[in-house]
């Protein structure tokens, strides 16, 4: 039997992270893989032009967002290849679009198609899938051709929960790492690429007076992205996921061994008032005014960085951290946007082949490329072929070092809204020094141990 969805759901609201390119959009073409087929090109088989259809598309990008220009323009050409498919645009701004889908799955009428958030316990879609409210669109990406080498193996984990896949990846973050060339220079450091480089380095800049890392340790901050980066290091993603849903112990001598380092490498290296600032000041502070050597934090925030610091910029990799579970270089990437369907209207013979359709044109290869060069927007599909002119030299860099390696969840997408407000001034408080790492761990296991939480 299906789950009931509760009012208590509907109602329930949660911070989210949404991207938000702008552009315009011009009219998908051709029929390889990853490209959303015209009218032209479309199949007997295809989207019918005689029958009438009306679809609802649900959507956050609205107003002054710059995506909204993307999606009218795709949706007035969809229009006009099909005048038999009337679409009904339902418009919520920024997180308002939660409350609405929650709402709507309570009242048993999610949208045809609506773009969200990520299956995460946060944003309150995987209670809506598992009831069967969102289609499962498993068999479907698996047959197509269209999907083929479209994303890789981390974007279609996201999108998949209890082994069915729901959404249809849309737009995407990575961690990025950056460190200022002019810096290093002026020390007479060189960029460092294995660990041991970076915690000699790290040294060798704080003896010369420069401050190694200008992050915020605030809460949800670039402090939580290193936490990601060291502990995925140490004992791999997927244990790390396994410990935040409480399968073990969060403290053991992995984690312990863990936090050590992260201690080593981040407590007295970052600025002093670094619990007190958010991550935007520490980057107008610290990064544009080229008083740090290195910086950590979501690849959104690259448009905040003044050009001719990004001149002055390069995007390296984390280290392997010795003796780690890991074995490869590994990115922090996750999806901020996905395409999904109402199981309704995807059962629907009518509006199904429209609907695929749809989708094609929004996840295609030609609407990445826009959504990068017009709308300065990170994206999930590979082979997209972007002009760096257009999206600019240190974005493009990050963009294919992003790409090209395995892919790590971000640890805090697998915690629960109670438990992130435990763990974000936890984190703060350890990475400003203020408790030491055994400390920490013990804390850590107070939250995620059901064991030791009693």
């Amino acid at each position: 039997m299906k789950k009931t969805l509760t009012i208590a759901l509907a109602l329930s609201l949660t911070a989210a992270a949404g991207c938000s390119p702008s552009g315009e959009t011009g009219k998908p073409a051709g029929s390889q893989a990853g490209s959303a087929p015209s009218a032209q090109t479309s199949t007997a088989s295809g989207p019918s032009k005689d029958k009438k259809v009306t679809l609802r598309f649900a959507t956050n990008w609205t107003g002054t967002s710059p995506m909204t220009q993307i999606v009218k323009d795709t949706l007035d050409q969809f229009r006009k290849d099909y005048p038999n498919v009337t679409i009904e645009v339902e418009e919520t701004p920024g997180n308002d679009h939660i409350t609405k889908i929650k709402l709507d799955a309570v009242s048993d009428r999610i949208p045809d198609m609506f773009n969200y958030w990520r299956l995460d316990p946060g944003f309150g879609l995987d209670e809506i899938a598992r009831a069967g409210k969102v289609a499962d669109l498993s068999d479907w990406v698996k047959s197509d051709p269209f999907f083929k080498e479209l994303f890789d193996e981390s974007a279609w984990k996201t999108a998949t929960l209890d082994g069915k896949t729901y959404g249809i990846p849309g737009t995407m973050f990575y961690t990025a790492i950056y460190a200022n060339k002019e810096v290093f220079d002026n020390a007479g450091i060189a960029i460092p690429s294995t660990w041991d480089e970076w915690m000699s380095a790290v040294k060798g800049l704080k003896a010369k007076g420069v401050l190694p890392f200008g992050i915020s340790v605030k809460g949800d901050s670039q402090g939580v992205r290193t936490f990601d980066y060291v502990f995925s290091n140490v004992l791999g993603n997927d244990r790390m996921r396994d410990i935040i849903l409480g399968k073990e112990p969060f403290n053991n001598p992995d984690t312990q061994k863990a936090a050590q380092m992260l201690q080593d490498l981040l407590v007295g290296n970052v600025p002093e008032d670094a619990i007190a600032i958010a991550g935007d000041v520490a980057v107008s502070k610290y990064l544009n005014t080229g008083k740090a050597a290195m910086f950590i934090d979501n690849s959104s925030s690259m448009s905040s960085i003044k050009p001719e610091v990004q001149d002055k910029l390069v995007q390296i990799k984390f280290p392997l951290i010795p003796g780690g579970a890991q074995k490869t270089q590994n990115y922090e990437k996750d999806l901020t946007q996905l395409f999904y369907l109402g199981s309704k209207g995807w059962s629907d013979k009518d509006k199904r082949p429209f609907l695929e359709e749809l989708v094609k044109r929004f996840a295609s290869r030609e609407q990445a490329k826009i959504y990068a060069e017009k709308g300065q927007q990170t994206v999930p599909q590979l082979g997209a072929n972007i002009d760096p002119q257009k999206f600019g030299r240190l974005a493009t860099e990050g963009l294919k070092l992003a790409q090209s390696a395995p892919g790590n969840k971000w640890l805090p997408s697998y915690m629960t809204p109670d438990q992130r407000a435990k763990f974000e001034p936890l984190i703060s408080s350890f990475l400003a020094g203020e408790i030491k790492a055994d400390k920490f761990v013990q804390e850590m296991d107070k939250i995620f141990n059901p064991k030791a939480a009693k």
